[in-house]
């Protein structure tokens, strides 16, 4: 009887020894895989959040500028018809100079779009203007999206977001701004008519100085790392005093201070060659 009992014991303590192993196992496996997701949930929130919501403003036009300031748009002799041609057949030569600046896949990507001369002109009046260019590359994942860090509760702008432009900065680095100052006047009827088509009574080289004048006037430096906190589907910047920033200075901020130099010197001397 006796034997019986210690047998029963043994098996109830063998029981209990299994049980507490099986149960050890699942609260392991189960920390694992909530770690796992919520891992990978946080990569990829880094991929798909934006900085913020980009909005479409009315372009600002201004009128009351002195005479002498104006500068008079080009007389256009052309037909409708004609006027497409020069500007298809110089597109295309254009868009091979341009795409022949970089091997990179994004500078391709960047530059594949069905109308260059229209994407030149477009983006220079939003810089000029003050207007939020990211829009523009929305698709290409360069602007308008950013990558961020978390832990325990906080957000901050990840330095490796400056990385995203490093392309572009290899393009700017290996080719003369006199060169890309001739590929402007190369084009400059072609602009001017694009231009002409979308409104604007300016010429194309009025309109690149306001907007070299506005880059260089927006241009900002921040030291350390840059708190950013949640809005809705977005991120906003926690220092309210970057949140009222222009467009055009929290992309200085996106893309860091070193590029940010590199592009104004560049910009500069497309100016003056130009």
């Amino acid at each position: 009887m006796t034997d019986l009992i210690y047998l029963i014991q043994m098996k109830e303590k063998q029981k209990n020894i299994m049980i507490a192993i099986v149960t050890a196992t699942l609260a392991f496996l189960t920390a694992y895989f909530i770690f796992q997701f919520s891992e990978d949930k946080d990569k990829d929130l880094e991929k798909t959040i934006i900085a913020e919501k980009t909005t479409q403003e009315k372009p600002i036009v201004t009128q009351d500028l002195p005479d002498e300031t104006k500068e008079t748009p080009p007389v256009v002799s052309e037909s409708p018809k004609e006027i497409a041609e020069l500007i298809k057949n110089k597109e295309i030569d254009g868009k091979n100079y341009i795409l022949s600046l970089s091997n990179n896949k994004k500078w391709k990507k960047l530059c594949l779009t069905k109308s260059l001369i229209r994407k030149i002109v477009v983006l220079t009046l939003a810089v000029s203007r003050d207007e939020n260019p990211s829009i523009l590359f929305k698709d290409e994942d360069i602007l308008s999206k950013f990558k961020v860090v978390s832990g325990k509760g906080k957000i901050f702008l990840s330095p490796h977001n400056y990385e995203r432009v490093n392309f572009i900065i290899e393009v700017i680095k290996k080719t003369p701004a006199k060169n890309i100052a001739s590929f402007l006047k190369s084009m400059e009827k072609e602009l001017n008519l694009t231009l002409k088509d979308l409104g604007e009574t300016q010429t194309f080289k009025s309109v690149m100085n306001e907007a070299v004048n506005n880059v260089i006037k927006r241009q900002i430096n921040v030291k350390g790392l840059i708190k950013l906190k949640k809005k809705i589907n977005t991120y906003k910047f926690v220092n309210p005093k970057y949140e009222k920033l222009s467009p055009i200075s929290k992309i200085f901020i996106r893309i860091g201070e070193k590029n940010s130099k590199i592009i104004i010197d560049y910009l500069k001397k497309i100016r003056e060659n130009y």
